[in-house]
């Protein structure tokens, strides 16, 4: 009787579980409450800010690896 009852509880646990992940919606935030807009724009402002300041290798951080403007920080 008590696994029986271990079994029961453990698929409600597992379906309850399953069903409040289904409902997640996934939130594209960097912790400071913007969205990813505004973090796009924030990167590519940090990265036009290390090739002025002369800051190469921080600029590659900020680009898509093996992308154009990748390419053009070692120019």
């Amino acid at each position: 009787m008590k696994r029986e009852v271990k079994k029961v509880l453990l698929v409600v646990l597992t379906v309850f579980l399953i069903s409040i992940l289904a409902g997640c919606e996934p939130q594209f935030l960097d912790g400071t409450g913007t969205e990813d807009a505004d973090c796009a724009e924030q990167t590519v402002y940090q990265y036009w800010q290390a090739i002025i300041n002369r800051q190469y290798e921080l600029a590659k951080c900020y680009c898509i690896i093996d992308g154009i403007w990748c390419n053009k920080v070692d120019e």
